[in-house]
């Protein structure tokens, strides 16, 4: 009893000490809920300026570390999407667990998913294909074994979104985010660009050529027939590889139909940031050779580990005068750099008039790329967009490079 007692004492003296000095606590108004994980993240004003170029840090590569403007600038646009959107994607290489995230985010807030990507031995994605079949939204999943060869890849790399949200503004549609770097985090340590483009003609045209190869998913690919789709007033032009017709290969390499177009080659500059480029296409070299020769400006930046008919060819255009930057990939020597773009700038007169474009995507210097690879090569003709390529370039031009 003893025990009970003090027991009951104490109990009571603990209420009467505490009596009216209790608060009820109150949530704070001013303090901004947390946001659910698969809300819609409307994109700020400033960040959904398009078109938008973008370029990984030159500086932060250069240094061996990680660019993330890239990848955080899609998975940004993957959060605005609102309910009832459509995204599409194309990859080759799909782990880059942010991106994967963001798209899960999405198809819980009933965003329409169809994510397609290469399945290939040289990919590695079958983890990836299946986290997203395991999905209960409205999502179609597509793995490409593309068999135009036996080394032939879904080597694609954009996403498309029907509409994203934008903060005290219109939402924005038919957006097209096309880029050289994969949806993989060693991307990220590579010089890499991206263009976002909203134009209703264009995601169209992506979007009939993502249903294309979807058609020839598990085999066929080799009667896929290479398409175009122009639009002169939004200055853009796109070509989906591989160029193939009825079965079969057709036409000239395509950056040769372009180089054959040179009429004034004194009056042309020819700017080139190339990521792999085989002696299966060292004819290239040969053109522009000719081309140096009749005085056209010819600038080339790229990286070792080429095959020799490439390395022979690139000395022989620097020994003539054209500019060469070599970026070393071996362990030794200067500052490795990794570059990823595929890019050409061509300023100059072409059929007799004055043209200026980029073209970018993911085609490389590869025959496997031009006649069997799914591909995508982007132009762009708008002045705007040229300069800051130009600008990009004229960086890469500054980093150190091996001798030839």
């Amino acid at each position: 009893m003893f025990v009970l007692r003090n027991f009951i004492y104490l109990f009571l003296f603990f209420i009467s000490s505490c009596s009216g000095d209790t608060e009820t606590v109150k949530p704070d108004i001013n303090q901004e809920p947390q946001k659910e994980v698969n809300e819609v993240q409307a994109l700020k004003t400033d960040n959904a300026r398009l078109p938008e170029v973008l370029f990984n840090d030159i500086q932060k590569i250069k240094e061996g570390s990680t660019s993330t403007i890239i990848s955080d600038k899609i998975v940004s646009y993957i959060n605005a999407t609102p309910e009832n959107a459509s995204i599409y994607v194309s990859i080759y290489l799909f782990d880059h667990s942010p991106i994967i995230e963001a798209l899960i985010d999405a198809s819980e807030r009933e965003v329409k998913l169809f994510i397609m990507t290469d399945e290939s031995d040289r990919s590695s994605n079958l983890a990836t294909l299946s986290k997203f079949k395991s999905l209960e939204g409205e999502i179609e999943v597509v793995g490409i074994t593309n068999d135009a060869s036996s080394i032939a890849i879904n080597h694609n790399k954009f996403i498309l979104l029907s509409e994203v949200e934008v903060e005290g503004t219109e939402n924005i549609e038919n957006i097209i985010f096309q880029t050289s770097q994969n949806f993989h985090s060693k991307g990220q340590k590579k010089l890499q660009d991206a263009i976002i483009i909203s134009n209703p003609g264009l995601y169209d045209a992506y979007v009939e050529n993502w249903n294309t190869m979807k058609t020839f998913a598990n085999s066929g690919m080799e009667n896929y027939e290479y398409t175009e789709y122009i639009n002169t007033e939004a200055e853009v032009k796109v070509s989906f590889y591989p160029k193939r017709k009825n079965g079969q290969t057709y036409g000239e390499d395509s950056v040769i139909e372009i180089l054959d177009q040179i009429t004034d080659p004194a009056g042309t500059t020819i700017k080139i940031a190339m990521s792999d480029w085989s002696d299966s296409r060292s004819y290239i070299i040969d053109h522009l050779l000719i081309l140096l020769e009749a005085g056209a400006d010819i600038q080339i930046i790229t990286k070792s580990g080429k095959g020799p008919e490439v390395m022979q060819g690139l000395k022989k255009l620097q020994d003539h005068g054209a500019f060469v930057k070599v970026f070393n990939l071996d362990n030794t020597g200067p500052a490795q750099i990794n570059i990823h773009t595929k890019i050409m700038l061509i300023d100059g007169i072409l059929d007799g008039m004055r043209t200026k474009f980029v073209m970018t995507g993911t085609q490389n210097f590869t025959l496997n790329a031009l006649w069997n690879n799914n591909e995508t090569s982007l132009f762009l003709m708008n002045e705007d967009l040229i300069e800051e390529y130009e600008s990009f370039l004229n960086e890469l031009k500054e980093l150190p490079g091996i001798v030839l």
